[in-house]
């Protein structure tokens, strides 16, 4: 077990070294139609149809993987790196990840820093879990919205994430890494942010 999380966390460590770029949000781009490189789009997606079975819905997290919460007990006794993350694993509104157990835990600064935190690792573990074995190429930070619904504050945030991907058994393949299937895609993450949203006026 231990050995498992040791690959984890490096992989987690690599992960948070790309880049995170602010993009203006885009108009074209669609949740879940991946596309590939240096195609235009419509040419591309069917291509991708054509050749691959790939699905950027197919890499999400199992419904009955462990919560954030326990997972990051998992690998740390840090107090402060405990009390991040709760709920769900943001796929959806219903299902967020809840930044901070309780209200007054830490604030707007601290709480936007954590849910990109949270992307890196939602992100490794949809690419060591996934059954297509794939490297992350870029993952770059699209867009924030606040949303509010049933009476509740709640950030979407969108990322562009390009994947590599790489022969079934995931070894190092005889194609080289630049002649590998390339697909852009941008996935979405729900956070609930009641715990930190306007603690600036609490006072």
């Amino acid at each position: 077990m231990k050995t498992q999380f040791i690959v984890v966390l490096v992989s987690f460590i690599v992960l948070t070294s790309v880049s995170a770029d602010v993009l203006p949000a885009t108009e074209g781009g669609k949740e879940g139609v991946a596309t590939m490189e240096n195609k235009p789009a419509k040419a591309a997606q069917e291509e991708n149809n054509a050749q691959t079975s790939f699905n950027p819905e197919s890499i999400r997290l199992p419904k009955d993987f462990m919560d954030p919460n326990t997972y990051i007990r998992r690998i740390t006794k840090d107090p402060n790196t405990l009390k991040l993350f709760h709920g769900g694993w943001g796929y959806d509104i219903e299902h967020p990840c809840v930044i901070f157990e309780k209200r007054g835990q830490g604030g707007t600064a601290e709480g936007i820093r954590a849910e990109k935190f949270f992307a890196r690792i939602r992100m490794t573990h949809e690419r060591i879990n996934s059954k297509i074995k794939y490297s992350i190429v870029n993952a770059k930070f699209i867009s924030q919205a606040l949303i509010h619904h049933n009476g509740k504050p709640y950030d979407k945030l969108v990322f562009e994430v390009t994947i590599a991907l790489r022969n079934d058994d995931g070894k190092a393949s005889e194609v080289k890494p630049a002649e590998r299937p390339k697909y852009t895609f941008q996935t979405t993450y729900w956070f609930d942010i009641s715990n930190f949203f306007g603690m600036e006026f609490d006072k």
